[in-house]
């Protein structure tokens, strides 16, 4: 998974889903859903200010996986790693899910999800 690519849009709908928290914080849950056509759609949704998606390309070749992540965590990871790309060892929604830069092996992050 390209780091920055994937930055990029969580950042925006973290934007267009909480306007008033994106300054200081996106404490909420975004919505990830891998297809086995190595689509991997990120969504979010706030009741007072509305929801917003954005599908980016991956590498995935495991069956379809909805999971949900704070976004601010998510990119919290996705600054710290210096590579081009990411690699992400999903088990479940309920399980820790370990990132790790592909290029540089130094560092393993572990992200645990949350109930969407």
């Amino acid at each position: 998974m390209r780091t920055r690519l994937l930055a990029l849009p969580i950042s925006l709908l973290s934007l267009l889903a909480f306007p008033a928290f994106a300054q200081t914080c996106t404490p909420k849950v975004d919505k990830s859903h891998l297809t086995e056509a190595g689509k991997l759609m990120l969504s979010v949704t706030n009741p007072d200010s509305g929801s917003a998606a954005e599908e980016v390309e991956v590498e995935y070749g495991s069956e379809p996986l909805d999971i949900g992540f704070n976004s601010r965590y998510l990119l919290d990871i996705a600054a710290q790693l210096e590579g081009e790309a990411a690699v992400l060892k999903l088990a479940d929604p309920g399980s820790p899910t370990l990132i790790q830069d592909r290029d540089t092996k130094g560092a393993l992050y572990v992200l645990m999800p949350m109930r969407v």
